[in-house]
């Protein structure tokens, strides 16, 4: 009798943390993709509200972008603190493939790698080398379960931001590695 008592107070135990293990709130995640000319890279943050739905916060820094402008190309690098709200479009019946749809709003800032001597004689067009900018975006994630910790996934969004010298409208796409902890 105790034994068979031991026994299902263990099941019970083993259970309760297999399930609580399976109930996260929180994922940090790392990426790193390609933008319209250049490459990012992704940190972010998912707070989980539902199983799926999660308030997204995320930190892109565009390296190395180069916009054609009057004919020139002018490197320059875009750093966004974005945040919205991100909701499941697709579950697979396992859970391991997960698709999100996500929509918020973007703050940023904008500098110029400006150098006056890669532009010959043709005047200054950029009116503003470092500017504020601000906006909007829309997204899609694709998140593979690896175990109850980890996933890989694959982001696209696309942006929207007002205050740029150099373009309204950027892209990322890009892949990379998700924890997830209570």
């Amino acid at each position: 009798m105790k034994k068979r008592n031991l026994f299902l107070a263990i099941l019970l135990i083993g259970g309760l943390l297999n399930t609580k293990a399976q109930s996260y709130k929180h994922a940090f995640g790392v990426s790193y993709g390609v933008t319209q000319n250049g490459t990012g890279v992704m940190l972010s943050h998912n707070y989980f509200i539902k199983f799926h739905d999660n308030i997204e916060t995320s930190v892109l820094i565009f390296s190395n972008e180069n916009v054609a402008h009057s004919g020139i190309k002018i490197p320059y690098k875009l750093t966004t603190l974005t945040t919205g709200y991100s909701t499941n479009i697709f579950v697979n019946k396992n859970n391991r493939l997960v698709v999100n749809g996500s929509a918020g709003l973007l703050l940023g800032y904008e500098s110029a790698k400006f150098n006056n001597e890669g532009i010959g004689q043709i005047p200054v067009i950029v009116l503003n080398h470092s500017t504020p900018v601000f906006g909007g975006y829309l997204g899609f994630d694709t998140d593979y379960a690896l175990n109850d910790k980890f996933s890989l996934f694959a982001k696209a969004n696309y942006y929207y931001h007002s205050g740029s010298d150099l373009g309204n409208t950027n892209s990322f796409v890009g892949g990379g590695l998700r924890i997830y902890i209570n």
